[in-house]
This record gives structure tokens, C-alpha cells and sequence, in this order.
């Protein structure tokens, strides 16, 4: 099933947003870079999270998460012992 790519521009800090791979959850700031992230995926498929305001941003498109996307992220934050920052990936 085709999702539909979500066109709103601002965000709320802490919704639930998908990439189309991975649920993240923003931090509701956007920038040329693409929107803020708190906590989510890297390409990678690492579970990070931004060490400070647009260190960390998904660009592209922005979906509604599906169930079993909510449900991966929230396991994997629930199983993370310490969620490393984004910029400390290498």
C-alpha cells in the first residue's frame, strides 16, 4: 500500500513521524537540512539521538508511521541501555 507523503511543514516536538523505513520521533524543528530528530534511526540502523537543536535531521519524505514501525522504535528504545548521540556515530 502506497502511503501518502505528509505535507505539513511544522511539527510538533515529540510526534511520531516515519521516513518510510523507521519511526522516528521529531523534535519539531526544520531546517535546510530536513526536519529535527530526538530519537530514531540512522541510515545505518543504529538508535541514536541529536545531542543538541539540528544535529540530527531526516530529509526527504515524511510519512504517517505505520503500527509495526511505532512498535519497532519502542522496542528499541525500551532494550537500548544508552542511546548514544548522533554525532558520536561513526
Amino acid at each position: 500500500m502506497e502511503r501518502e507523503k505528509l505535507t505539513k511543514t511544522t511539527f510538533s516536538p515529540g510526534e511520531i513521524l516515519s521516513d518510510g523505513r523507521h519511526a522516528f520521533i521529531t523534535d519539531g524543528r526544520g531546517n535546510a537540512d530536513g526536519l529535527g530528530v530526538l530519537i530514531g534511526f540512522t541510515s545505518g540502523n543504529r538508535l541514536c539521538r541529536s545531542s543538541g537543536v539540528n544535529n540530527y535531521c531526516k530529509s526527504g519524505k515524511v510519512y504517517m508511521p505505520t503500527k509495526d514501525e511505532i512498535e519497532e522504535l519502542f522496542n528499541a528504545i525500551r532494550h537500548e541501555k544508552d542511546i548514544p548521540h548522533y554525532s558520536c556515530i561513526p
